[in-house]
């Protein structure tokens, strides 16, 4: 059915290649024995019209005992492979990024579900669009199961294994890093715990004294600035929530 080119990446628990259909159309297959969680999530979001700023699931099937999971082919790699090469995005630049990525995840969110690895890696580009994908670690909204993610974008509730976290507000950490690195071209901390100089800093005085340096510098505007203060809170029930972000980004010039 699919005829496969080659290997784009590989996991500890999954495949992932180019591979092509019939008629040459590219698409990418991620093999596992297990995408049970992941198809779940994209069959939801297929019964519910799918969204542009989203990967999408063509189907899946079974060979062998795994599990192939067919999903459309982003021809302009992730974010992170984009940034490393422009360093960090202008604030307009930055911004059309941003609210793609925020409608997106907006999208997840308004379904119950929340992505719980939100990160520059897992954003994709396709003809200047960005799709969040990659649902692998993607679970019910309600449902709580550990510490996942990478490192340089973990919420601190997840860092530190809070039982209760809620994982929604969570992603929306994630997705404040993410914006932070497009702006300045760097991240923010090695990881969101006190075994961080910075995040000992942010810990006791709070974000905006960073935010207030790259303002000075140029790297983002003072609203951008106000908007991560409020997503960057150590405290996840002073967080914003996605809805509040699209309504904040509705003012924006």
């Amino acid at each position: 059915m699919y005829k496969h080119s080659h290997v784009l990446f590989v996991a500890q628990e999954s495949c992932i290649s180019l591979c092509y259909d019939p008629s040459g159309l590219p698409f990418v297959v991620k093999t596992a024995s297990d995408l049970s969680d992941e198809i779940n999530t994209l069959s939801i979001l297929a019964n519910t019209g799918g969204h542009e700023n989203l990967v999408s699931m063509v189907h899946n099937f079974t060979t062998n005992g795994k599990l192939h999971l067919v999903i459309e082919y982003c021809k302009d790699g992730d974010l992170l492979t984009h940034l490393q090469k422009t360093n960090r995005l202008n604030v307009s630049q930055a911004l059309l990024y941003f609210r793609q990525i925020v409608n997106g995840l907006a999208c997840l969110h308004k379904h119950g579900i929340a992505h719980r690895d939100m990160s520059l890696e897992n954003v994709f580009l396709h003809d200047g669009k960005c799709k969040i994908g990659d649902f692998g670690l993607s679970c019910d909204a309600n449902t709580i199961r550990g510490t996942v993610g990478k490192p340089m974008y973990m919420a601190p509730e997840v860092v530190i294994g809070t039982h209760s976290y809620d994982p929604k507000r969570a992603d929306i950490w994630s997705l404040g890093i993410i914006l932070f690195i497009m702006l300045t071209g760097v991240p923010m901390f090695s990881i969101a715990a006190k075994s961080d100089k910075l995040f000992r800093a942010v810990h006791r005085q709070g974000i905006y004294p960073i935010l207030r340096i790259c303002l000075k510098k140029g790297y983002m505007t003072q609203p951008l600035c106000d908007l991560l203060s409020n997503m960057l809170v150590v405290d996840p029930s002073h967080r914003i929530s996605i809805e509040a972000i699209v309504d904040k980004l509705s003012t924006f010039e």
